[in-house]
């Protein structure tokens, strides 16, 4: 089945990894927090984000670019693929939309869904992807590349968007305590 529906099955299993994920970020940083401090609940449009954000990637533009682009790209190079995906996916695909979705998410909560232009709501993703560009790609090609090297050498193409689903579990924990919270607050 994994096989047949090889980018649903990326989908699904990054929204559930993500959604998860979040909470229990934020279960930790909830109990962590004192008593009276006015951040001290759980934060609904940050789990949304996160459930969106892992079921469009995983279904389109990640799966996309894992089971389509790379093999094709860069066949038999599986150290090749590690090493170039943290500088091209991750800063020009992955970190764009996690940004644009944040922005959406914003509005919806808000209850201003839709009174900002699309054009509005991407120049507010792509000052933010600008602003934290470096700490971003710095973190991200200090995780990524060990972990694409473990999946692009040891697994089946079939196989990777839910081994990188998998490893995601420790990256979105990363992504929610570094960008959860401030990617949903106004």
């Amino acid at each position: 089945c994994a096989k047949r529906n090889i980018m649903l099955t990326g989908g699904l299993f990054h929204f559930s990894v993500k959604g998860v994920t979040d909470g229990l970020v934020q279960a930790c940083e909830i109990r962590s927090m004192p008593e009276d401090d006015p951040r001290r609940y759980w934060e609904p449009r940050r789990t949304a984000l996160f459930c969106l954000f892992g079921l469009i990637y995983g279904a389109g533009p990640g799966g996309f670019i894992y089971n389509k682009v790379y093999p094709r790209l860069f066949p038999g190079k599986p150290v090749v693929a590690a090493l170039v995906d943290p500088f091209t996916n991750t800063p020009f695909v992955y970190m764009p939309l996690y940004y644009a979705l944040a922005e959406i998410i914003k509005d919806a909560s808000n209850n201003t869904l839709f009174t900002r232009s699309a054009s509005e709501m991407l120049r507010a993703a792509a000052t933010t992807w600008s602003t934290n560009f470096s700490e971003d790609i710095k973190v991200a090609t200090t995780f990524w590349i060990p972990a694409q090297l473990f999946n692009f050498i040891f697994f089946p193409l079939h196989l990777r968007m839910t081994v990188m689903g998998t490893i995601s579990f420790a990256w979105t924990v990363i992504l929610s305590a570094f960008r959860g919270r401030s990617a949903v607050e106004d």
